[in-house]
């Protein structure tokens, strides 16, 4: 939360500071708050193209790239109604609301606006594609790729229109850094990423389809990819397209085979039982920080909902957990029986490890799992880290359950399973 907040927070604060300095007198008015209200809408959109990067950095700033998700995404919000309120604002300070609504919404003569007009409708429209409209996955990536237009067309307003960033040198040297690092960010993650990160190749030893998950298993003795357990790949099959997509690795880092187990589940996996033998994948990664104290510490609960049982398969076949001589606990929640495609390997386990207790849940026979009964079944919650991956709607009410029973937010571990 503090690394969120300084994040958030600091270039929050310079721009504003610079802004209060660039007048030479200070009146709380419409006007004030609009033209405010642009520069830090400008400013966090700035920093979510520095987090689409995807560089390290952040992933070890915020515990994970699931995390940096979301932070992302709470910063495109907060960007978002800022610069919607923007010319709302400006529309306000016209002494004709129709004449002001036509000069800040319409485009026009002045040139400035229309690439402030033009940005905004732009993104209303790549926001009503992600949130409205079902579009295939690599569809959607490709008219995310026009974000970079709004960059352009944000910094062209703010360079071109007569304001504060004109008069005041530096302001407008704050705002050109910060458009910069945007741009270049921009480029990095759509042109020139691909030959900074490490790149793995690996063929398709086999293919495992058990109901709707399919089990990719590689063959990486040659060329081992040095992973944690509970860590995540970005893959993808030139066969099926050039979108990489994220998958947790279900293997231990010992074992010779890297396996994943994903779950048919949108246009591109419902694609997967179409590969076969010898088929490419290339991987980049690994990604997650989420479980790198796993087991070592405190006493774990860990609860999988379907196919978020594929992190804990990981870590639970690794000799390093294996070897920890802490109590961990796993429930393993399912629709019905046929749906516990690992219950068998799981048990395996908890017969090798005396300090593992495996728990299968199925809830046509018992219900939602919920906080009170994991309670009952792990006990002492208070002095255990809680661990969650699965469904968000599952996790978002067991969370909340666990919050009622007293547990602190920094003892529950949520890895947002399913993100793009």
């Amino acid at each position: 939360m503090k690394n969120k907040l300084i994040f958030i927070g600091f270039p929050i604060l310079i721009t504003t500071i610079l802004f209060l300095l660039s007048k030479s007198s200070i009146e709380v008015t419409p006007l004030f708050f609009a033209q405010w209200l642009g520069l830090i809408g400008a400013t966090l959109i700035c920093i979510t193209f520095l987090l689409t990067t995807r560089l390290s950095i952040f992933e070890n700033m915020f515990g994970g790239q699931d995390k940096v998700y979301r932070v992302h995404r709470l910063i495109s919000t907060i960007a978002f109604a800022a610069i919607l309120n923007h010319p709302i604002m400006l529309a306000l300070t016209g002494i004709s609301l129709l004449k002001s609504l036509k000069l800040y919404f319409l485009p026009g003569a002045i040139l400035s606006y229309n690439y402030g007009i033009f940005a905004l409708y732009l993104l209303i429209a790549l926001i009503f594609v992600t949130i409205v409209v079902n579009l295939p996955y690599h569809i959607w990536k490709i008219t995310h790729k026009f974000m970079g237009l709004v960059l352009m067309l944000a910094f062209l307003h703010i360079l071109t229109i007569e304001s504060d960033v004109s008069r005041y040198l530096p302001l407008r040297i704050w705002m050109i850094s910060l458009f910069t690092i945007a741009i270049a960010s921009y480029l990095y993650t759509i042109y020139f990423k691909k030959f900074f990160i490490k790149t793995y190749k690996y063929n398709i030893l086999k293919i495992n389809i058990i109901n709707d998950v399919v089990e990719v298993l590689f063959d990486i003795k040659n060329q081992k990819i040095n992973f944690k357990p509970g860590q995540f790949i970005m893959l993808k099959f030139p066969d099926l397209g050039n979108e990489a997509h994220p998958f947790t690795i279900a293997s231990a880092p010992t074992e010779n085979i890297l396996r994943l187990s994903i779950k048919k589940s949108g246009d591109y996996t419902n694609l997967l039982d179409k590969l076969s033998k010898d088929d490419l994948g290339i991987i980049t990664g690994p990604y997650g920080r989420i479980y790198e104290d796993f087991a070592f510490n405190k006493d774990v609960v860990c609860i999988a909902g379907g196919i978020g049982i594929t992190p804990f398969l990981s870590l639970f076949r690794s000799q390093q957990v294996k070897e920890s001589k802490t109590s961990k606990y796993l429930f393993y929640s399912v629709k019905d029986l046929n749906q516990a495609i690992y219950d068998h390997e799981l048990e395996e386990i908890s017969k090798i490890d005396p300090n593992f207790k495996y728990n299968l849940w199925i809830t046509s026979q018992m219900g939602y799992i919920n906080a009170e009964k994991i309670a009952k079944i792990a006990k002492d919650l208070k002095n255990k880290i809680i661990y969650i991956c699965g469904p968000e709607q599952m996790a978002f009410a067991l969370i909340d359950q666990f919050k009622k029973l007293g547990i602190k937010n920094r003892q529950i571990k949520f890895e947002e399973f399913s993100f793009r």
